[in-house]
């Protein structure tokens, strides 16, 4: 049968203005040629270090043709129905992690499957959004 592709994606940035934010956050996935059927899993990881307390979700909407399954999160809790981590509040560099499954649906041979998770943050009065990438 034919394979799919799913993507691979890093996001690493600083802030902006008064947002004092550096972080590093990682999406990988297990298997970057899926075929129909298989389950695949997203890695969300890293330790954002934040300067002052720091509101943090991140919404991780699977991609068109995949199926979830199961979902993991080291902090906070994530809805499968909106794709919203909602870690909570950190403080300094805290290592957090979310594992998504998903099947991978009849169909999609020969497309590529995304995966691009957008993080967001609020601090002392400064909101940031940016695309993991």
């Amino acid at each position: 049968s034919t394979s799919n592709t799913s993507t691979t994606n890093a996001f690493a940035g600083t802030g902006l203005g008064n947002c004092s934010i550096a972080q590093a956050l990682t999406d990988t996935v297990s298997n970057n040629n899926p075929k129909v059927g298989d389950t695949v899993t997203y890695t969300l990881t890293g330790a954002p270090a934040f300067t002052a307390s720091t509101t943090v979700t991140v919404t991780d909407v699977l991609g068109a043709g995949l199926t979830f399954v199961s979902s993991n999160a080291s902090v906070g809790t994530y809805d499968s129905g909106t794709g919203v981590w909602n870690v909570g509040t950190l403080n300094g560099a805290s290592l957090i992690t979310l594992t998504t499954s998903a099947t991978v649906n009849a169909g999609t041979e020969g497309q590529t499957i995304a995966n691009l998770p957008n993080i967001n943050f609020v601090q002392s009065n400064c909101t940031q959004s940016s695309a993991v990438t």
